[in-house]
């Protein structure tokens, strides 16, 4: 992987290549997961067939060869003609968003209800497996906080979840609590109450809605604190461009997932804004700062 990179970081210094329009500041051509890869470029014959050589390079050292039936390419900003030709080159299936990605779809706009539906499914077929055995309170109340809202929690700590989805998996952890079924039932006390920690005689779940906000809000606070992740130098090059993220206008141009990540600072303080200066020089700290 160390050689493709460099065979890839190299063609910034052919002159016939040229970056996807949102990937040349940061001299971004592929990124690396795993045994996945995703490759950038702007949408001209030149450039696609560079980095498609240098791919081929790679594949011929090292014995690697990409599976090109189950790859993908995503088009933006040209029109039919351009996408037919680069097709003559690449011969990968064009690819639509959402797409997914370790389990989760991206893409750039809201998730809908139906595209969650996957989440949903997900949880109610974990419970069916359970149904048939007879767990107490107790043991069904730990499935709950280990194992059901873990599978809800991975996708609450990426997206802002539309609250109609987080309510309805509530209901179906509340049912199964209660009736060891995903069916409706009578609960013995307010989903709430049970949210609350142990030592307040709750039984330490978490709120769905507060929780996924919290989460968001934590992207929020790693962008505010410049932490050295490519994403925040990306967004950093591209839109905030040494603003303030405190106060600056959000930027019109911004997908609705990045936009959101911008109004979690409606639920944070401001650090600086938390500093009680004294006549010496010296200041500290006068509350504390999160939700």
């Amino acid at each position: 992987m160390e050689y493709l990179s460099r065979k890839l970081g190299a063609l910034k210094e052919n002159p016939n290549f040229n970056y996807h329009p949102r990937c040349e500041k940061l001299s971004i051509t592929h990124l690396m997961f795993a045994d996945d890869l995703l490759l950038f470029a702007r949408a001209d014959m030149s450039s696609v067939d560079l980095m498609f050589q240098a791919f081929k390079e790679f594949s011929a050292a090292s014995g690697l060869a990409a599976n090109l039936d189950k790859s993908n390419v995503y088009f933006a900003g040209i029109n039919d003609d351009e996408k037919d030709r680069l097709q003559q080159i690449l011969h990968i299936p064009v690819g639509n968003f959402p797409f997914k990605y370790l389990g989760v779809p991206l893409q750039v706009r809201k998730l809908f209800y139906s595209e969650c539906k996957p989440l949903i499914a997900k949880v109610v077929a974990r419970i069916q497996l359970w149904t048939a055995k007879k767990l107490s309170y107790a043991g069904r109340s730990q499935l709950i906080s280990s194992v059901l809202q873990g599978i809800q929690l991975y996708w609450s700590q990426i997206f802002l979840l539309p609250k109609k989805v987080l309510r309805e998996i509530q209901s179906i952890l509340r049912s199964f609590l209660w009736s060891g079924t995903s069916d409706s039932r009578k609960a013995l006390v307010a989903w709430d109450d049970l949210c609350y920690k142990k030592t307040s005689g709750g039984l330490n779940f978490k709120e769905s809605i507060t929780w996924n906000t919290a989460a968001i809000g934590k992207f929020f606070w790693a962008l505010a604190q410049k932490q050295d992740r490519l994403w925040i130098k990306w967004l950093h090059a591209y839109y905030i461009k040494r603003r303030d993220v405190w106060s600056m206008e959000i930027p019109k141009r911004l997908s609705w997932a990045l936009k959101k990540i911008l109004e979690a600072r409606n639920h944070l303080e401001n650090p600086m804004q938390c500093l009680q200066f004294e006549h010496d020089g010296k200041f500290s700290i006068k509350s504390s700062i999160g939700f």
